[in-house]
């Protein structure tokens, strides 16, 4: 995987990350946390992500008033993810297709995540593919879930093997654990209440066989998530942390952005 921090005089770095009910866009300079932007988009009718998108990489000041070094987009979609001994890129499609079900009308894409020998294959739609390159031709896709899993292997050599890690985004929980920096267990929960969170999160703790007294649980952002999940889950677990963004980043000084989430400062600072 490329390294995304960048040196150059002209730093500044665009993000466009898709989610099911829009999409935002996210403008930094990733060694810095002055000039920093978040504009989100909400489509509320149906096949209008074209439309809106279209018009908002015509009409957005910021996206006319500079050049961007680093563009890259961001896709809230379902992975296959396959040992690189197995990938071959010309049957990605159908090496995707072995593990979820192919869309209609919809490219197949993959990131090489190096640290963890796999390669990550996810859908993105061709009309939206199209509109980027048209504006951005050096635009670079990305699965969501693929950025954060990069970054957290690299910090679990630091925490217990026995650790599950929970990363809240709006309405799902992203559950993963590692073993000897490899991925034991990755899957992606919807959520609305507490209880929705807590029931994945034991489920999962359970069917890892981990320890409620001796084995621990970190929780990225939690603040994204249902209120008071953190405090509920301490009833039935001892060891929860909330992940510290500074220190996982190295002090990287967007990091002090409250808002960035977590998976847009794991791509931008993939070289920090």
């Amino acid at each position: 995987m490329q390294e995304t921090g960048n040196k150059s005089n002209n730093p500044y770095s665009l993000s466009i990350r898709f989610h099911t009910d829009g999409f935002s866009f996210f403008i930094c300079n990733p060694q810095s946390e002055k000039n920093f932007l978040r504009k989100d988009f909400l489509i509320t009718e149906k096949n209008m992500m074209e439309q809106t998108l279209t018009r908002a990489l015509e009409q957005y000041p910021p996206l006319q008033e500079r050049k961007y070094t680093v563009i890259s987009a961001l896709f809230d979609t379902p992975v296959s993810r396959i040992p690189l001994e197995f990938f071959q890129k010309e049957r990605r499609q159908k090496l995707y297709g072995m593990v979820c079900p192919l869309p209609p009308n919809c490219n197949i894409h993959y990131n090489i995540l190096s640290h963890l020998e796999v390669a990550d294959l996810f859908a993105v739609p061709q009309t939206i593919e199209q509109i980027l390159l048209k504006y951005f031709p050096t635009i670079r896709f990305y699965a969501r879930n693929s950025m954060i899993l990069e970054r957290a292997v690299l910090r679990s050599a630091q925490e217990s093997e026995t650790t599950l890690y929970a990363y809240f985004h709006k309405n799902s929980v992203f559950l993963f654990q590692f073993r000897q920096k490899k991925l034991i267990f990755a899957n992606e929960f919807p959520i609305s209440t507490s209880k929705d969170a807590l029931y994945y999160l034991l489920q999962v703790w359970k069917e890892l066989g981990l320890d409620p007294l001796t084995d621990h649980c970190i929780l990225i952002q939690p603040e994204n998530g249902p209120q008071q999940v953190a405090e509920e889950l301490a009833h039935y677990l001892r060891n929860i942390q909330v992940a510290d963004m500074g220190t996982w980043f190295r002090q990287a000084p967007l990091t002090q952005i409250r808002n960035i989430p977590f998976d847009i400062l794991s791509l931008l600072l993939n070289g920090f």
